[in-house]
């Protein structure tokens, strides 16, 4: 009975580990989040890991999405036309006021890309060239 109690007791804390790791893992950067994955698989809780990551991976996405929004309310452009095309100056200068933004607040060239609908190399592209 005390090895069932001693067990229940120590899957009960890596939980409530985990839990709280999850309020802090996105703002962890990809070393620290290497690094507490080592921790955590060691202490056998890789599911857990796993999740914490691709729930910090969501939350992430959401806020450089969020972001996208709100700069195009604020500039009166419209989202798809961020994400389109067209190569109207315009567009272009907004595109890259928004990824100079979007990496200020820490966000990576995949995120960008991905919410602007560009690959990574094309956000590395403007940053080189711009000084984003």
């Amino acid at each position: 009975m005390n090895e069932f109690m001693n067990r229940n007791t120590t899957t009960l804390a890596i939980d409530t580990d985990a839990r709280d790791m999850a309020g802090i893992a996105r703002q962890l950067s990809d070393g620290a989040l290497n690094a507490l994955e080592e921790l955590v698989i060691g202490l056998g809780a890789k599911e857990a890991f796993a999740t914490i990551r691709a729930r910090s991976e969501e939350m992430r996405g959401n806020h450089v999405t969020f972001l996208l929004q709100e700069f195009c309310i604020d500039n009166d452009v419209d989202v798809n036309d961020m994400r389109g095309v067209s190569r109207v100056r315009s567009l272009v200068v907004h595109r890259q006021q928004f990824i100079r933004q979007a990496r200020r607040a820490g966000h990576n060239t995949v995120e960008i890309g991905r919410v602007l609908h560009r690959d990574h190399s094309t956000i590395s592209h403007h940053i080189g060239k711009n000084g984003a």
